[in-house]
């Protein structure tokens, strides 16, 4: 008698619900591929975001450098000699979340103070119009400056207010 050493596969129940059969940990191929995939590209998401992470917190402490210790709205003091909060007082002209191309841009900053009078998270929440900041000009100098870099896809989210002057002003 001779046997034959193909293995002859069966099609079964497997963990993917799927009746079919087994091709990786007791699930069909295609579902198989499926999360193997959805499982890579989430590990890659995970590892950018670190480092964008990293990249951020060195344009924060870039940015102190160039702090000079007092809101440029109010002239309260900022969290500039704070070693562990002096960013909460490095307000984003463009909302880094909306405008991710230029979240790092050198000059995508105002020096506003997080404490007292909280001009930052008044600033951030619109609480504050642009246009009744003391520090509008300098908010309007530097948006001249980040505006060619920002993204095509994210330009449509800038303040109409700021547009009018870049276009004034180019």
């Amino acid at each position: 008698m001779t046997y034959n050493s193909t293995i002859i596969k069966k099609k079964k129940q497997l963990k993917c619900g799927c009746f079919d059969y087994n091709f990786s940990k007791n699930r069909c191929k295609k579902h198989a591929t499926l999360e193997d995939t959805a499982n890579r590209i989430i590990k890659h998401r995970h590892e950018n975001i670190k480092e964008d992470k990293e990249q951020l917190w060195d344009w924060f402490k870039e940015r102190r450098k160039e702090m000079k210790g007092v809101c440029s709205n109010c002239n309260n003091p900022s969290s500039k000699k704070d070693d562990e909060k002096f960013h909460y007082s490095i307000a984003h002209i463009l909302p880094k979340r909306l405008f991710p191309s230029v979240a790092t841009h050198p000059d995508n900053w105002v020096e506003l103070c997080f404490w007292g009078n909280s001009c930052h998270t008044n600033f951030d929440n619109s609480v504050i119009d642009l246009i009744d900041m003391n520090c509008f000009d300098e908010i309007i100098e530097k948006f001249i400056k980040i505006y060619p870099n920002v993204a095509e896809e994210e330009k449509r989210k800038i303040p109409q207010i700021l547009i009018e002057y870049y276009n004034q002003n180019k």
